[in-house]
């Protein structure tokens, strides 16, 4: 048994020497030490022990980098220092600003390790560990620059506007923005642009009706549950037009202002909106007010798609791998190679969300095969898509060489597009089919017409 008293430091190395040599150090300063080689038995063991500080040694810097992302989300501030002369370790650290991750070179000095050691478990005394953190997962160079400009953001008061496809990670962004932010204390409050815009109408039509003043007090508005911290409005875009006039009012000089009956309402807000869609072109339609969106349209974020930034996918698999490892009680697990390959290489139209989903799967399963046989199916839909963009060539200036005629006046227009329609419809249903192995029902599903009308085409333009 040991006492509750001593600061107790986790030592991960897999050299058994360099192990050997790191426990005598820390037996001679008086603290427990506990020694793993492997880093799966390390992460079953880190909760039960909780440590004071966790020394890694002589590990790759891609396991190192596994390693800490693991650590820190099961426990955000807890201290680790790590023994690597790897720049790109240090360059990790700096980026994802982990104040509470500390380098020292392989060859030390005795005096200044111990002094390190010291000094950590000095600054960390009676600190609240704090087990919940956002933190954004990603060493490739456009999610580098937003995890820079994260900090200048978080200072300011301006709104700040995400954008990017369904499933990058806007909300994730947000979270961060508020965890860096001087408000990180106060509430994070997250809503979809329609539900805000639907609330806010309720909450007029309460102050301006003849509704008790009892009822009126009772009602938790969005801007009440946020003041003094961040809302975040997700899909902006859903704002009705009608409404969006009010929300440029709302939000004039960074406070909200709601007008309840006689009673004005101020509160100290920060924004963050996100769109998962092009927003300019609601603007250029006509479905976004052009001043609404210069107002929001100060700090933007842009979030790449997932299949833009391929170097994050491993690092991200390994992160999610973890993660529901732990959450489902199962011990570490390693995806195979085939699996890894196979991710690296799918375009994911659900980006980080639809990864997330399938590492869970896996892990659910505990079977790669079940999952590789199923992204096979993906790669095959994936192939058709590719295909429908080169059907438009179907209509190049070439094929109109069969209907130029020198009496212009006995052209088609009608006869050559139904043409073109033809040959694109027979040209796609044959790929689909062949991608299919001839499965009509599968194809009918990908295609998103009826079986029914599958077999007629089939039938009309004699596939076989």
């Amino acid at each position: 048994m040991y006492s509750e008293d001593k600061n107790k430091i986790i030592i991960i190395e897999t050299n058994q020497d360099a192990r050997d040599y790191l426990r005598s150090i820390i037996f001679g300063l008086n603290y427990i030490t506990f020694c793993f080689e492997k880093e799966s038995i390390f992460l079953d063991n880190l909760s039960p022990l909780n440590p004071n500080l966790v020394i890694v040694g002589s590990l790759s810097s891609e396991r190192v980098f596994r390693l800490i992302n693991t650590i820190k989300m099961i426990s955000y501030s807890l201290p680790v220092l790590i023994i690597s002369n790897d720049y790109g370790i240090k360059n990790f650290i700096g980026i994802n600003g982990f104040t509470d991750v500390l380098t020292i070179k392989t060859h030390f000095e005795l005096s200044e390790f111990k002094k390190i050691i010291t000094g950590i478990l000095k600054k960390n005394t009676g600190v609240k560990r704090s087990q919940k953190h956002s933190f954004i997962i990603g060493n490739s160079s456009s999610m580098v620059k937003i995890k820079k400009n994260i900090p200048q953001l978080s200072r300011s008061k301006e709104i700040v506007f995400i954008s990017g496809e369904s499933g990058t990670g806007k909300d994730l962004i947000a979270k961060h923005i508020h965890c860096k932010s001087d408000r990180k204390q106060n509430p994070f409050i997250k809503s979809s642009g329609l539900t805000f815009s639907r609330e806010i109408v309720e909450q007029d039509f309460i102050c301006n009706s003849q509704v008790s003043s009892v009822s009126r007090n009772s009602q938790s508005t969005i801007l009440e549950m946020a003041n003094k911290g961040i809302l975040f409005l997700d899909k902006i875009e859903e704002v009705p037009a009608s409404f969006q006039a009010k929300l440029v009012q709302l939000i004039e000089n960074n406070y909200i202002t709601e007008t309840c009956g006689k009673t004005k309402k101020t509160y100290d807000i920060r924004m963050i909106v996100s769109a998962g869609t092009d927003l300019e072109l609601f603007v250029e339609k006509g479905k976004f007010r052009k001043d609404l969106y210069y107002r929001l349209n100060v700090l933007r974020i842009e979030i790449p798609p997932l299949r833009d930034r391929k170097e994050d996918i491993l690092l991200l698999m390994d992160f999610f791998t973890d993660k529901f490892c732990r959450e489902s009680g199962k011990s570490y697990y390693e995806l195979s190679d085939e699996i890894k390959n196979k991710f690296r290489s799918y375009l994911w139209p659900g980006n980080v969300k639809e990864l997330e989903n399938l590492v869970n799967k896996t892990i659910m399963l505990g079977d790669d095969q079940s999952i590789i046989n199923q992204l096979n199916d993906k790669y095959k839909i994936q192939d058709i898509n590719s295909y429908c963009k080169n059907i438009y060539r179907l209509a190049e200036l070439a094929d109109l060489k069969n209907y130029y005629m020198n009496d212009f006046n006995k052209i088609s227009l009608k006869d050559i597009c139904r043409e073109f329609v033809a040959r694109a419809e027979k040209k796609l249903m044959k790929k689909v089919l062949k991608n299919t192995n001839w499965n009509r029902k599968k194809a009918a599903e990908i295609l998103n017409i009826s079986y029914k009308s599958l077999l007629n085409k089939v039938k009309a333009y004699n596939l076989n």
